[in-house]
């Protein structure tokens, strides 16, 4: 957010076999299709309104969902004040060896 606090993440694991993790949400997960096969996947990751997350993988919708304390068991109560936030910036961990890199697309188009 604004003032550098977190607001949210999502990550994903490739071995044994792809799952994701949306941060303060949820634990590590299996995606509930198939990833494209491909050596390159490129990955759009948009916060959609509800606050929600749509994952699309080389244009292939992997994961689209609201969160809600149903959907967020490991934080009930306590993810909103996470994912309410608004995204300022984009990180990647130090451990991450996958990606090669990204931009962020402005809301609304060019």
């Amino acid at each position: 957010d604004k003032l550098g606090d977190d607001a949210g993440y999502f990550a994903v694991n490739f071995k044994p076999s792809p799952e994701y993790k949306i941060g303060n949400c949820g634990e590590f997960t299996k995606f509930p299709v198939s990833l494209p096969l491909s050596r390159n996947l490129i990955w759009n990751v948009t916060k959609t309104d509800g606050p929600g997350l749509k994952v699309d993988c080389n244009n292939k919708t992997v994961l689209e969902v609201t969160l809600s304390n149903a959907v967020c068991t490991a934080y009930p109560g306590n993810w909103s004040m996470y994912w309410k936030k608004e995204v300022t910036e984009i990180q990647f961990p130090s451990t991450d060896t996958a990606s090669d890199k990204y931009y962020m697309k402005p809301e609304h188009g060019l």
